[in-house]
């Protein structure tokens, strides 16, 4: 179920994303790319844990983002699509890379591409239009 918390925290995490686009919008040169990485890292977890929360189930709050991952796909296996091996750290265990980021424009824009996937998922799953949310 679809809470009025629910909710804010989905138009919350949609400004951000809207922040993401803006920012990789902008010249190259220009774009703060810790800012697209954190952002859109911290937008995947909230959109996780409020489809989780949406069916009554409420992950640690340590939980990284492939726990979040890995248990959205035991409750629904169209979450297999989601392919977030791009956005972490390579050579790194997950634990290491959870709040690091890369600096290249094109890490960043495949985070920002992975953030846009799990929202239109997540989206979808909840039956919203985010027209509605913002």
């Amino acid at each position: 179920m679809v809470t009025a918390e629910i909710k804010n925290s989905l138009k919350q995490t949609l400004s951000e994303l809207n922040y993401v686009e803006n920012e990789l919008n902008r010249p190259i040169e220009d774009v703060v790319t810790l800012s697209i990485c954190l952002t859109s890292r911290k937008s995947i977890n909230n959109l996780m844990r409020a489809y989780l929360s949406s069916i009554n189930i409420n992950p640690n709050k340590e939980s990284s983002l492939q726990d979040l991952l890995e248990e959205c796909k035991k409750v629904d296996p169209q979450f297999s699509v989601i392919d977030m091996s791009k956005i972490f750290c390579t050579g790194h265990s997950h634990s290491q890379c959870e709040d690091k980021h890369c600096l290249s424009y094109s890490n960043v824009e495949e985070c920002a591409s992975v953030a846009k996937s799990v929202k239109e998922l997540v989206l979808n799953k909840l039956q919203l239009n985010e027209s509605e949310l913002v």
